[in-house]
């Protein structure tokens, strides 16, 4: 749906004129980064789901942080998910009656709120909305970048 609604905001801008500018495009970034590398759509179409996949995993929805494995937990930080995810959560139960109703319990049977079982009440970046939105801003802006890189140096016509 965000990317329906970027393609329609850049298709009818005075930013898009029908180009395919990279900024105003922000799914066609990571689709075409994809693509360059993989030579074909088809190919793209299907790795960048499976990408997004992982990143639900590991970004802290489906997998909690403390149960990531250590030698994921680099690919946790890289993901534009876990980022989302916990502004969202930040937003919605921090300072609020309900972040401190105990939903949850550990593995000793203690009480946990949502944010305590999510563990986005512990460290500078996971306890900061604007931490985490600055993150996903770095996370677009390097995404953009390899996409165009991608675009501009790959080429699979000379194989």
């Amino acid at each position: 749906m965000l990317s329906l609604l970027l393609c329609l905001l850049c298709k009818y801008s005075a930013l898009g004129n029908g180009d395919r500018l990279l900024p105003c495009h922000v799914y066609s970034a990571s689709n075409e980064r994809v693509w360059s590398l993989v030579g074909n759509r088809a190919g793209a179409n299907a790795l960048l789901p499976t990408y997004v996949t992982t990143c639900l995993y590991f970004g802290g929805l489906f997998i909690v942080f403390a149960k990531i494995p250590k030698g994921w937990m680099w690919y946790s930080w890289t993901s534009f998910m876990r980022y989302s995810w916990t502004a969202l959560m930040l937003d919605n139960y921090r300072d609020t009656e309900l972040a401190k109703v105990p939903v949850f319990f550990d593995s000793h049977g203690n009480p946990q709120t949502v944010l305590e079982f999510y563990g986005m009440t512990e460290g500078v970046i996971m306890t900061s909305v604007g931490a985490c939105l600055g993150l996903l801003c770095v996370l677009l802006t390097v995404f953009t970048a390899l996409g165009a890189l991608a675009v501009v140096y790959i080429r699979h016509d000379k194989r």
